[in-house]
C-alpha cells in the first residue's frame, strides 16, 4: 500500500510538470514534452568569488582563523648537537595557510621544512619545523612562527629566558 501511495504521488507530480509544460510550450505535443523532461538534468554548481587574489569557494561558510602553536625544543636536543623548533597550524578554513620563520626579527628560510595541508571535515591543518645548529640556537633569543591566512597575519613566539 505504501509504494502504491508513492507511486500516485509520482505520477500526480509527473502530470503536474506534463501540464506546466505544455502550457509554457503551447502547441509543443506531449510527446516533446516528454523528450524535454527526459533530457533535464541537476548539475551541481559552485559559486567562486575573488577574495584577497584568491578564488575561494563561496559555499565553503566563513573563514575561520588558525590556531598556531610553537613548541620549543627538549632539553635532551638542546644537549645535543642541534634543535628543532615545531609550529603547529590547526581547524583553519579555507585552505592556504603560509608559514615563515624568524629568529630575534630576522626571517630564516634555510633549515625549515613544512608539510602539506591536510583536509578533515572542512578544517585544515599543517606544521612546519625549524631545524637549528646548536650554535645558531644558542645566538638566538627569540624565535617566532608567523602564519597568512586569509589576508591577515597569526603567531606565535618562543623567548628564551636568560640564564644566570
Amino acid at each position: 500500500m505504501h509504494r502504491d501511495k508513492k507511486v500516485r504521488s509520482k505520477r500526480s507530480f509527473n502530470r503536474v510538470i506534463q501540464k506546466r509544460n505544455q502550457n509554457r510550450q503551447g502547441s509543443k505535443s506531449t510527446d516533446q514534452s516528454k523528450q524535454n523532461k527526459e533530457k533535464q538534468t541537476v548539475i551541481p554548481v559552485t559559486i567562486k568569488r575573488n577574495f584577497h587574489n584568491k578564488s575561494r569557494n563561496k559555499l565553503a561558510g566563513p573563514a575561520v582563523k588558525p590556531s598556531v602553536s610553537l613548541l620549543p625544543p627538549s632539553s635532551l636536543q638542546i644537549s645535543g648537537d642541534s634543535a628543532a623548533l615545531l609550529c603547529l597550524l590547526s581547524s583553519y578554513s579555507p585552505q592556504g595557510a603560509t608559514v615563515s620563520w624568524t629568529l630575534d626579527g630576522s626571517e630564516v628560510t634555510e633549515g625549515v621544512q613544512t608539510s602539506a595541508e591536510s583536509e578533515r571535515d572542512g578544517r585544515y591543518s599543517r606544521s612546519s619545523v625549524l631545524s637549528l645548529s646548536k650554535a645558531r640556537w644558542e645566538g638566538a633569543d627569540r624565535f617566532v612562527c608567523r602564519v597568512r591566512h586569509d589576508g591577515a597575519d597569526h603567531e606565535a613566539s618562543f623567548l628564551k629566558s636568560s640564564q644566570c
